[in-house]
């Protein structure tokens, strides 16, 4: 639909990783922003955008983890 139609999408980002669900505030390339960040090792997980409800997912690897220290998670 165009813009004129006054449609908005509701989109959402999620990370998943060992069945935990992060919520993410933004992606970048190969990075994302996670609203809570805990610490955790490196692992693979999924990286999940929902359209209208609908789940786009995107396997991912976390080579340097993750850290409460920082918002900032890098992936491959």
């Amino acid at each position: 639909m165009s813009a004129a139609s006054g449609y908005s999408s509701d989109v959402r980002l999620q990370l998943i990783v060992n069945g935990r669900t992060f919520e993410v505030e933004q992606v970048l390339c190969e990075t994302c922003l996670l609203a809570e960040p805990i610490d955790h090792p490196p692992c693979e997980g999924e990286l999940v955008m929902h359209v209208d409800g609908r789940p786009r997912v995107w396997p991912v690897k976390i080579p340097g983890g993750i850290s409460r220290a920082s918002k900032l998670v890098t992936f491959g």
